[in-house]
C-alpha cells in the first residue's frame, strides 16, 4: 500500500485528486487498526455500535481499493500508449487528418494539392528523401505515415524510415491502413505515404543551370500520368533537368511521382514560363533547341544531337506552340513502320529521342 500511495502521488490526476486519495488512504489505515482492536470494543458501553461503524468503514475502504485499482489500470494503459509514441516517433498533430479535412472543404483536387500533397509508396518517398538530402528538391515533408500492421513484416523499411526521420526531425507515425487509404488516390501505396508541402521550381538564370547538359522543355502535356512517364524516360536517358511551362502537372505531384517511379522528385526542375524567354536565354548560352515534329524534319537517327541542347516535346493534342517552334534549330521525327497519321505518346517519343541523345554523347 505505501508503494501504491507513491504511485498516486506521481499520477496524472493532479494535486487535488492526490490529496483526496491520501486522506481516504489514511482513514483506511486508521479504520483497520480500530477493527483490529474491535474485540476489545465490547468492554465499552457503545462497543457494538463501534464494531458496526468499523465494519461499514471497511466496506467503504474496499470500494476505495477497487477505485484505486481502476485508476492504476487506466494509468498503466496511458503509460503504455505513451511508450508506443516514444518508440515510433509519433506526434499528436496528424497532417493526414488536416489534409483529409481540407480536401473535403475544397472545390477540386487541384486546390487541395496546393496546400498539401501525398507521396504514395516507398519508391516515391525514398526518392524524395534522397533528393532533399542532395538539395535537388526543397519540398518539405510534414509527416510520414506507416501502416502499423506492416511494421514487423517490413521491418527493414521501417528501420530505414525511422533512421532518416530521426536525422531530419520528420515525424514518423504508425497508423491504420485505412487512414493512408483516405489520403491516397490509389491503393498501391504499400502502407507508406508522406504528407508534403509544395516544391519550388528553380528560376532559370545564368547562375543556376548547367552549361553543357541535356535539358528538356515539356510543352502542353495534358495528362499527369503521361507527364510522369515522360519524366521517367528522360531521367533514365540522362536528362539533366526539366523546363516546365506555366501549365504543368506539378500540382498533382503525388500522381506524377508515382507514374515517374519517383524520378520527378529526383530531377532538377526549372520554371520556364511560356518557354520563349527561357529558350532564348539558353540559346544565348550556346544551347541548340531541338523540337520533335513532322514539318521540315529529319529522322532523329541522322540528326546531330550533341550537348548542350534542349529537347522540346509537346503534348499529343496541342503539340508545340508556334512561338516555341520559331526558336527551333532543328526539327526531328521518329519514322514509323507503316502509314500512321497519329502521334506517339509523349513518353514514348521522349524515350526514343532521349536515348539517341544519350548514345551520341556517350
Amino acid at each position: 500500500m505505501p508503494l501504491l500511495l507513491v504511485f498516486l502521488q506521481n499520477s496524472l490526476h493532479g494535486r487535488k485528486q492526490r490529496s483526496v486519495y491520501k486522506a481516504q488512504f489514511n482513514r483506511h489505515i486508521f479504520v483497520n487498526r480500530t477493527f483490529a482492536d474491535s474485540k476489545t470494543a465490547g468492554r465499552f458501553p457503545n462497543g457494538r455500535a463501534m464494531f458496526y461503524n468499523v465494519l461499514s468503514e471497511n466496506f467503504r475502504s474496499a470500494s476505495l481499493f477497487f477505485k484505486i485499482m481502476h485508476f492504476v489500470a487506466r494509468s498503466l494503459l496511458k503509460f503504455r500508449h505513451l511508450s508506443d509514441i516514444i518508440e515510433s516517433e509519433i506526434i499528436t498533430t496528424s497532417y493526414a487528418k488536416i489534409l483529409k479535412g481540407r480536401t473535403v472543404k475544397m472545390n477540386s483536387e487541384k486546390e487541395a494539392a496546393a496546400s498539401f500533397c501525398v507521396m504514395e509508396g516507398m519508391t516515391s518517398v525514398s526518392s524524395l528523401l534522397a533528393a532533399t538530402a542532395q538539395n535537388i528538391n526543397d519540398r518539405k515533408i510534414h509527416e510520414i505515415l506507416f501502416d502499423k500492421e506492416m511494421k514487423d513484416k517490413k521491418r527493414r523499411i521501417f528501420t530505414f524510415l525511422l533512421s532518416e526521420c530521426k536525422k531530419r526531425e520528420i515525424p514518423l507515425r504508425l497508423c491504420l491502413r485505412s487512414e493512408i487509404d483516405s489520403v491516397s488516390t490509389g491503393n498501391t501505396h504499400g502502407g507508406v505515404a508522406a504528407i508534403c508541402g509544395d516544391r519550388s521550381l528553380l528560376p532559370l538564370s545564368d547562375e543556376n543551370f548547367p552549361h553543357d547538359a541535356f535539358l528538356c522543355y515539356l510543352d502542353g502535356i495534358e495528362d499527369p500520368y503521361n507527364f510522369g512517364y515522360t519524366i521517367r524516360s528522360l531521367y533514365a536517358a540522362g536528362c539533366n533537368g526539366i523546363l516546365l511551362s506555366e501549365r504543368n502537372w506539378m500540382s498533382a505531384a503525388g500522381v506524377v511521382a508515382r507514374a515517374s517511379a519517383g524520378t520527378s522528385e529526383a530531377i532538377p526542375m526549372y520554371g520556364a514560363g511560356n518557354g520563349v524567354n527561357a529558350l532564348s536565354l539558353l540559346k544565348s548560352a550556346g544551347y541548340r533547341v531541338i523540337t520533335a515534329g513532322i514539318r521540315n524534319s529529319v529522322p532523329y537517327m541522322t540528326a546531330t544531337l550533341k550537348k548542350p541542347l534542349v529537347l522540346v516535346v509537346g503534348g499529343e493534342k496541342r503539340g508545340i506552340s508556334a512561338a516555341v517552334n520559331a526558336l527551333s534549330d532543328q526539327v526531328v521525327r521518329i519514322p514509323y513502320g507503316r502509314d500512321f497519321r497519329g502521334s506517339l505518346p509523349t513518353a514514348s517519343a521522349s524515350a526514343v529521342i532521349g536515348f539517341e541523345i544519350l548514345r551520341q554523347n556517350s
